[in-house]
């Protein structure tokens, strides 16, 4: 399962075909070219602009405050009324609006209230946004920061949560997550479907623990592999694109993710098969390359990723659909060994102690030596998921072995020598602090008084 180009038509009602938004895209562009995209879209000149590149902080960096932009060109429809605008201010304002909307919505991130300002070479000129596939940028986007996401030491998922939230809810009915709103009509996007008033709550972290072990019980036959076929059978939705059937990158600013679209042909209405691992020799993963650890994962593919060869010529990298099916969980023979074989089919893993060096980490977080085969128990699962969940190799519990064994042993003392010990520490703490710098220092003198 994944969130296909389709879903982002549907859910975000983006077109899912278009430029690729990284054909013209520079990913730092020079203070000169700043300069004069601010002056292009806003009409400001260099000083006014410095002073917008400082408000996020002390210094001048290449972002925007949006609140600020928000404030300095919002009122439209009230100035509107008291007299016709310009087409230069209305082009302003809706460049000051789009920006906005990539840096809450499309390429949302950790940093708060500020959007990148290399950003505004997509809005330049205006009339060329409508050329790009946002659709599938915005998924190319989520996907990078899901996988960030997955690391150790991330805390925070960036990208178009919403699109997230949105396709498990369409998907993943069984887990009754969502909140329905009454008001929705078929034949609008999907994302209005349902609100989203639980992002708050409390007791995210029982939920977790409840939804992990949900996941785990749910049947293939509980997964709604093609939401869109009844509104589609209904003449409510148009037909899917072609693109459901592309292998290839999607493109955001700054990078790519691999579409593979032969290991989601259940979504697709079709029977699923072993899913290709190349096509036409290109985009194989490359194991050897590619590099994670607790902060950053690096997923390297074979081959060359040039826009013009693979995305402009998109149609002519397409999976074969295979066999259509009724239900949406049907697949081929052998594919669910495969599947096995190659996949975590299973969210709470069965830890089982193999190694030595993960002993050491089992007996930590269990309390007891567990034997070499037995696996953790479900209880001591859930009390320290965090932990667990993230251990992914023997060279993670090798680390945390060491961090246990240099820890020295709490030596036992009797309270009376523990009363004894305080005071010669106190004392020799007292005599050092006194005698340093100059002894007639006053510190020393109020120090050597007290003891």
């Amino acid at each position: 399962m994944t969130i296909t180009p389709d879903d982002a038509k549907q859910i975000l009602n983006l077109n899912d075909h278009g430029v690729a938004i990284k054909y013209e895209y520079t990913k730092q562009l020079t203070w000169e070219q700043l300069y004069d995209l601010c002056k292009n879209c806003f009409g400001w000149d260099k000083e006014t602009s410095d002073i917008r590149f400082n408000k996020c902080f002390s210094y001048k960096n290449r972002q925007f405050n949006m609140s600020q932009l928000i404030k300095m060109f919002k009122g439209t429809a009230e100035k509107e009324k008291k007299g016709p605008l310009s087409d230069a201010e209305v082009d302003v304002a809706a460049t000051a609006y789009l920006l906005c909307v990539f840096g809450c919505v499309i390429f949302h991130n950790a940093s708060g209230n500020r959007v990148d300002a290399n950003l505004l070479q997509l809005l330049h000129p205006l009339n060329k946004v409508t050329y790009y596939s946002w659709g599938t940028t915005c998924i190319a986007f989520l996907m990078t920061e899901l996988r960030k996401a997955s690391r150790l030491r991330t805390s925070q998922i960036s990208g178009n949560v919403s699109l997230f939230q949105t396709w498990v809810y369409d998907h993943y009915p069984s887990l009754k997550l969502e909140d329905v709103n009454i008001k929705w009509e078929k034949g609008t996007p999907r994302g209005k479907k349902y609100k989203f008033t639980k992002n708050r709550s409390r007791t995210k972290e029982q939920q977790l623990v409840s939804l992990r072990e949900k996941l785990d019980s749910t049947k293939a036959s509980e997964v709604c592999f093609d939401h869109y076929k009844e509104d589609r059978a209904s003449g409510h939705m148009a037909g899917r694109s072609e693109l459901s059937h592309y292998f290839g990158p999607l493109w955001h600013p700054t990078g790519y993710v691999m579409y593979n679209g032969s290991r989601v042909m259940q979504q697709h209405g079709y029977c699923q098969t072993v899913s290709w691992h190349h096509i036409n020799g290109k985009f194989k993963l490359d194991v050897e390359h590619s590099e994670s650890n607790q902060d950053t994962i690096k997923v390297v593919y074979s081959g060359t990723t040039f826009i013009t060869e693979h995305w402009d010529k998109r149609l002519c990298h397409l999976v074969n659909t295979g066999i259509a099916v009724n239900r949406g969980d049907e697949s081929a023979p052998g594919y669910i060994g495969w599947y096995r074989e190659h996949s975590h089919h299973r969210v709470i893993r069965k830890l089982i102690a193999k190694t030595t060096s993960v002993e050491a980490f089992y007996k930590c977080i269990v309390k007891e030596k567990p034997s070499v085969g037995q696996p953790v128990p479900i209880e001591k699962i859930k009390k320290h998921r965090e932990m667990i969940d993230n251990v992914d190799n023997e060279e993670y519990a090798a680390e945390f072995r060491e961090k246990v064994t240099k820890k020295p042993p709490k030596k036992k003392t009797s309270k009376k020598n523990k009363r004894s010990q305080d005071s010669s520490s106190s004392l020799a703490e007292g005599n050092i602090e006194g005698d340093e710098g100059n002894a007639g220092d006053n510190a020393g003198r109020v120090k050597r008084s007290k003891i």
